[in-house]
């Protein structure tokens, strides 16, 4: 039962942390291909 408790308290956070590194580590390859290749053009009507 501790397990369970213990999960369900530290799952969201461990969630949130890894998301937040996911997003650093997506937006700084993304800004690194886009120097590369130019990156995306939207337009916009």
């Amino acid at each position: 039962m501790a397990l369970g408790i213990g999960f369900t308290l530290f799952m969201p956070i461990i969630f949130a942390v890894n998301g937040f590194f996911m997003g650093l580590i997506g937006g700084w390859s993304y800004n690194r291909l886009a120097q590369w290749i130019g990156g995306i053009e939207v337009e916009i009507k």
